[in-house]
């Protein structure tokens, strides 16, 4: 056998040896954790607003809809729409300090979108865009009703995301609640 194949040999049994000793006592060790002994216990005190640089996106308490109610007339369901179009749609009379906003859901994640819907009446207008789902996708527009301390907050996200190009996601609409829903797919060809 020549030299350089003996160690080779050499070198790959240690290595298979490490491992079978570094796996088990890894094993063994205590989880990494922030130094607690316990999880911590979630309090049902409302944490202050993240800083502005900070990916987590604080969240207005929900409304009810109550009475409110919304239906979205243009897209219609399964409707294949560009990148950027308008829903046209009726609602019930909003209560004082209460607004639409259309929002894209994608997956488990919500996009509000600007500007706020136009209401005129029991009609109302508003301009919707979804850049992110590749040509060919589908996503759900929505209808929310927010208060007012919810759209400050969208207003806030939305003048950070232009800032900056980031518009991190939403897990729920900040003070709002869903009126309607549609599920729609981007246009395969356009970009």
């Amino acid at each position: 056998m020549r030299p350089r194949t003996l160690i080779l040999a050499v070198a790959c049994l240690l290595l298979i040896n490490a491992l079978i000793w570094l796996g088990p006592w890894l094993r063994s060790r205590p989880a990494l954790t922030n130094g607690d002994i316990e999880p911590p216990v979630l309090s049902p005190v409302r944490k202050p607003a993240a800083p502005a640089s900070s990916p987590v996106i604080p969240v207005a308490e929900p409304v009810s809809a109550g009475e409110a109610w919304s239906e979205i007339d243009t897209p219609q369901p399964g409707q294949t729409v560009p990148r950027t179009f308008e829903a046209v749609g009726r609602c019930s009379p909003l209560p004082d300090g209460r607004r639409l906003v259309l929002a894209v859901q994608t997956g488990r994640v919500l996009s509000p979108k600007m500007p706020p819907v136009e209401v005129n009446g029991t009609n109302w207008l508003g301009i919707c865009n979804e850049y992110g789902v590749s040509a060919g996708s589908a996503f759900t527009l929505c209808v929310y009703i927010v208060s007012e301390e919810g759209f400050k907050e969208i207003a806030a996200w939305h003048a950070q995301g232009k800032a900056t190009g980031s518009y991190p996601p939403f897990r729920a609409v900040p003070g709002g609640a869903l009126l309607a829903q549609c599920k729609l797919r981007v246009n395969g060809s356009d970009r």
